[in-house]
């Protein structure tokens, strides 16, 4: 059975040739389709391209921070709701035991009296 045998001379050339390979992007225009809010096409240009990523990063960064911040206000904002209610339960407890000790006495005044 015959097995193929390359020329050494072609290996040897594939093997040590010096191509240059560019960096290959994805590129939008190249397909018919709905990307959605979030896409983002970035510039050809490799110098370009990094800045607008670094840009992009920059721009992640910054509202993550702002979300921690707001995450951190709505967690103090319930916590200031909730001690508002845990107070205002007390005072109406307090009032009703109040109201009930009140009548409690006006009863034990009458059965005093008579």
């Amino acid at each position: 059975m015959p097995t193929f045998m390359p020329d050494p001379d072609k290996v040897w050339e594939i093997n040590n040739r010096e191509d240059k390979v560019e960096d290959v992007h994805y590129n939008p225009n190249s397909e018919i389709r709905s990307r959605g809010v979030a896409h983002y096409t970035f510039s050809e240009d490799n110098e370009k391209r990094a800045e607008q990523m670094a840009d992009l990063n920059k721009a992640r960064d910054e509202t993550e921070v702002q979300r921690e911040a707001a995450k951190k206000a709505a967690e103090l904002r319930r916590a200031k709701i909730e001690e508002r209610r845990k107070e205002i339960a007390g005072k109406k407890r307090k009032r009703e035991a109040d109201k009930f000790l009140s009548g409690l006495g006006l009863e034990m005044g009458e059965h005093l009296l008579k």
